[in-house]
């Protein structure tokens, strides 16, 4: 497209398969992420999968581990209407400091 300055076709495309797969701007990702040793952060990520369940969170391990530490993540892709859900928000926002919640993420890794 960009070598025949079509961006017209590039951009229906784009927004045509952005909408096929799930993602912004007709979803809204939320992405958790948990930041410590593997062992807890694992259990602690299984943990808050199981209270996130009606959201059917993708838990992934970080591919960035620059820190030493291990990093692991959920991710919540809500439809636009859906959010904010009182629900949701109260649970995120009852989460401790070794969790960080980021919502429309400039990285999902």
């Amino acid at each position: 497209y960009a070598m025949k300055g079509n961006l017209l076709d590039f951009y229906r495309d784009e927004m045509r398969e952005r909408k096929e797969f799930g993602y912004p701007p007709f979803k809204i990702f939320i992405k958790i992420t948990y930041q410590g040793e593997k062992l807890v952060a694992e259990k602690e990520m299984a943990k808050l999968s199981d209270l996130l369940a009606e959201w059917s969170p993708r838990v992934y391990p970080s591919l960035a581990e620059k820190t030493g530490t291990y990093k692991i993540n959920a991710l919540l892709a809500l439809e636009r209407d859906k959010w904010i859900d009182e629900n949701l928000l109260r649970i995120l926002r009852s989460l401790p400091p070794s969790f960080t919640v980021e919502v429309d993420p400039e990285s999902l890794l």
